[in-house]
């Protein structure tokens, strides 16, 4: 904010507190943060710009998609036209990741050794190795 230089001292005198310098320093930063930034017109804030802005996103975010080519061979396989597929559609297409396969196959081995073990402690070992670090690590 712009002072008076002659009403210096009489605001200088009114001062009750202050801040300790490392915070000083913040409130500087966050003051020129905040306003230096120039006033410079967005794209949207012309005429027609918003529609042209939304046509260049369009063009450049929406096409082309890169799709992994265990989908693209999966997709293939089950002649899914890749391009008018959806999202949802190639998500499931993607085959289970090797941690998922290494759960599933855990499930299946112990269900093999103990039969009567609880399923709700088996999904409860499954999501505890799912969000394991050390577990995870071992599939990369």
């Amino acid at each position: 904010m712009a002072l008076r230089a002659d009403h210096y001292n009489a605001i200088k005198d009114a001062r009750t507190g202050r801040l300790a310098p490392e915070f000083r320093a913040k409130l500087g930063w966050l003051i020129g943060n905040l306003y230096s930034r120039p006033a410079t017109p967005d794209w949207t804030d012309k005429l027609g710009g918003k529609e042209r802005s939304e046509a260049l996103i369009d063009k450049y975010l929406n096409v082309p998609r890169w799709i992994d080519d265990e989908i693209v061979r999966l997709a293939s396989v089950k002649e899914v036209d890749l391009t008018v597929a959806s999202t949802e559609t190639l998500e499931a297409l993607r085959p289970p990741s090797k941690t998922e396969l290494a759960l599933q196959e855990l499930a299946a081995e112990i269900g093999k050794v103990s039969p009567a073990f609880d399923p709700e402690t088996l999904v409860k070992l499954q999501n505890r190795l799912r969000n394991s670090g050390k577990f995870k690590k071992l599939f990369r």
